[in-house]
């Protein structure tokens, strides 16, 4: 379309780098607007927002191009900000809505000549309105890989379904909650099975390490392949745990180590009530750490933390299965009013009311205004399990579908979508923070 103005993606990689050109940059609310691409990863899904709102969804063509239409939303008069979004990548243009004409009044009749008012000075032009910030989402599930011999079923072996679910949300950030890639985490199977699916979102991947990465070989405490694949992203190999931002919020990626791989087999009995082999109990490094980083946060900030094993939990196995070991972890995070924790482990999706410290809701009747809202998201793609009962503080419990979990962390709060394979929402919830 003639007239199109073309923006080109700074620093960006690949040989033809990415435009966007609209058919016009500024419009009143109501008016056409056609958005092309073109240059961007072919067959990928992609997202477009205007002022931090979606506008719409599609996927680019054979050659990496799109071409999408919509209408200015009736917003404020100002500017904001068109975002294209692929695969981790954004292409934004600017533009401006136009303020609406009010309606002409009926004209009066002359005053008197001699009556004649002074003319009235034209008033200042306003100040134009700041693009809107944009509201990041965060696309998170661990329980993902099979071993890559093993093929799809039903039942098992769903990878390449919720990877491509999770590219289909278009997210700005991904986090993997643990036992990402089976059996144990070798660095071969990562590359044959994790990286074909999960791996395209690797430059936005921000993951936590789960027992499976370390059960390789008992006598080594290290998980080689998990910490060769990831690299940096995945902290220092020693401690596994880390912290980030998105938005304006912090977040913390913890290490719940191979916690069952020691109580349950018995291989390291003097480590039974612990994590292994990064400590999770009072004291511990880990531990501290996390209460001297929460320390330096103002009161008021949006706080989310994942690491693998829940610490409460419905279960598996016709159990339910929480680890008291991550307690402490729990217990530093609740002191400092954080809002989210998001585990994995249990092959289910489960969403807890927001608790305490030891599981209880309402303390002394009175709901917990500090209560943290956790989340299981097992659903990656391995298998399913069947919980136990179902907790009474458990809000929702579906134990029959794969999906990922999308959180959207707006600056005083949050909402979540958890997604099946088939991009039904499944369940829904939001909270302040």
């Amino acid at each position: 379309m003639a007239g199109l103005c073309a923006l080109l993606l700074t620093a960006t990689p690949a040989a033809a780098r990415p435009t966007v050109k609209l058919s016009r940059t500024e419009a009143q609310p109501g008016v056409r607007v056609v958005v092309a691409g073109h240059g961007f990863p072919r067959s990928a899904a992609l997202r477009l927002s205007f002022g931090g709102r979606t506008l719409g969804r599609a996927r680019t063509g054979r050659r990496g191009g799109f071409r999408l239409t919509f209408r200015v939303p009736d917003r404020a008069a100002g500017a904001y900000w068109i975002r294209a979004f692929v695969r981790g990548r954004r292409v934004r243009r600017r533009f401006r809505i136009r303020a609406v004409p009010l309606p002409s009044a009926l004209e009066p009749a002359p005053a008197p000549a001699q009556a004649q008012p002074a003319a009235t000075p034209t008033p200042p032009a306003p100040t134009p309105t700041p693009p809107a910030p944009e509201v990041p989402t965060l696309v998170a599930a661990g329980d993902i890989s099979c071993r890559p011999e093993l093929q799809e079923t039903a039942t098992t072996c769903r990878q390449a379904r919720t990877a491509a679910l999770a590219e289909s949300l278009a997210p700005d950030a991904v986090a993997v909650l643990g036992d990402n890639q089976y059996e144990h985490g070798e660095l071969q199977n990562f590359v044959a099975a994790y990286d074909p699916t999960w791996g395209r979102f690797k430059a936005i991947t921000h993951p936590a390490v789960g027992n499976h990465e370390y059960e390789g070989d008992p006598e080594r405490d290290d998980a080689p392949g998990y910490f060769q694949y990831f690299g940096a992203a995945a902290g220092d190999p020693t401690q596994g745990y880390y912290r980030w931002a998105l938005g304006d919020w912090t977040v913390f990626v913890l290490n719940s180590g191979a916690i069952n791989y020691t109580r349950d087999t018995g291989l390291r009995p003097e480590l039974a009530d612990d994590c292994w082999p990064v400590s999770c109990m009072v004291g511990s490094a880990q531990e501290q750490w996390l209460r001297a980083e929460l320390a330096t946060l103002p009161a008021a900030s949006c706080v989310l933390a994942y690491w693998h094993h829940p610490r409460f939990s419905s279960g598996f196995s016709g159990q339910n299965q929480p680890h008291p070991e991550t307690e402490p972890l729990f217990d530093a995070l609740y002191d400092h009013d954080a809002e989210l924790i998001l585990t994995g482990h249990s092959h289910n999706y489960e969403r807890f009311e927001p608790l305490a410290p030891g599981g209880t809701a309402d303390p002394d009747g009175v709901p917990d205004p500090n209560g943290i809202t956790q989340f299981v998201v097992g659903t990656g793609g391995r298998n399913l399990h069947t919980p136990g009962p179902q907790l009474l503080t458990s809000e929702v419990l579906r134990a029959d579908v794969f999906g990922v979990l999308e959180l959207t962390l707006a600056p005083g709060g949050w909402s979540s979508r958890f997604i099946a394979e088939d991009g039904s929402s499944v369940d829904q919830a939001a909270e302040g923070c």
